[in-house]
């Protein structure tokens, strides 16, 4: 039936298209009905009829023996009633789109299955080359500054080691990133996190660039989750709402200890703005945990200028 391989090929293309929606608007002109409706799986036939007198024919499409949709088609009260010959064609239909699905979500899987092993082998090559290549470059350039002295050199080589450092936890970042959505269990610490970052960036109009440093998900209890959460949307809003900066860092340390969140942003600082919306919620919800919030400037690397804009720094005890 070509309408039947119209579907197989809308279901497996990448158009977006919801199926039911494909699979209804197929079936509404291969049976030159007026309307086309998808109801959720279950719904008693009765209920679909309605109270006038369309002709109408109803429909149970399934995937792996499992309804999906009742389909109703129906035609207007004057047009001529759905035949013995439109119900076995739609029957048809319905079966052959079935099958589409089927072949949709197995495609799907497959997909998916190349897409886990691709992040895996790049996760892989980042930690056991790139990684080990910048620690054994920054240890080179930290012995050479050890051996200047009080050479002006060795602020200057610090700097650079102080970069190396950054670009490695960045890069531990992007390693979790790359494996964290798809094999990270759900609702965990950083899942949770990069969730609320990313769900910034349209507020921010640039994506906030996250960083973990310690075992995150395994030292974090529970019960500080969803404060945590709180509290990182919350200091990212005040940036968008508040700095007019152009760029945030986020930094999440868990020590053996205590909980350390550092949002900095290159924006106009505490003293040019009116900032203050919202931290009191931050500061309670670190008092709640036995911990504090404080506001200052971002760090300064060595050898560089004082760095714009605000650092929050949002601590509690483990």
């Amino acid at each position: 039936m070509q309408a039947s391989l119209e579907v197989t090929r809308s279901l497996l293309s990448d158009d977006g298209a919801e199926p039911t929606r494909v699979i209804a608007r197929r079936l509404q002109e291969l049976l030159d009905a007026d309307a086309v409706e998808a109801l959720g799986a279950g719904t008693p036939e009765a209920g679909a009829r309605g109270q006038d007198d369309r002709p109408l024919m109803v429909l149970h499409l399934s995937r792996d023996g499992a309804e999906l949709a009742v389909l109703v088609a129906s035609r207007l009260p004057a047009r001529p009633p759905f035949d013995s010959d439109d119900r076995d064609l739609a029957v048809a239909f319905v079966g052959e789109a079935g099958a589409a699905l089927e072949l949709a979500d197995a495609r799907a899987s497959r997909e998916r299955g190349a897409l886990l092993a691709d992040r895996d082998r790049i996760a892989r090559d980042l930690h056991d080359h790139v990684m080990q290549r910048l620690f054994g470059a920054g240890l080179t350039v930290e012995s050479i500054a050890a051996g200047l002295g009080t050479d002006p050199r060795a602020r200057r080589l610090a700097a650079v080691v102080h970069e190396i450092d950054e670009t490695i936890a960045q890069i531990r970042t992007s390693i979790f990133q790359l494996r964290g959505p798809l094999l990270a269990p759900v609702g965990g610490t950083r899942s949770r996190l990069l969730a609320v970052a990313a769900a910034a960036a349209a507020e921010l109009g640039f994506d906030p660039a996250l960083r973990f440093v310690g075992p995150i998900d395994a030292v974090v209890p529970s019960g500080l989750v969803d404060d945590l959460a709180a509290v990182l949307r919350e200091a990212l809003s005040n940036v968008a709402q508040h700095a007019g900066a152009t760029s945030a860092t986020v930094s999440v340390t868990a020590t053996g200890s205590e909980l350390v969140v550092l949002v900095d942003d290159d924006g106009a600082g505490l003293g040019a703005t009116q900032r203050r919306s919202g931290l009191d919620n931050l500061r309670r919800r670190a008092e709640a945990h036995g911990g504090h919030l404080a506001l200052d400037r971002p760090a300064t690397a060595p050898g560089r200028d004082p760095a714009p804009g605000t650092r929050l720094r949002w601590t509690v005890p483990l």
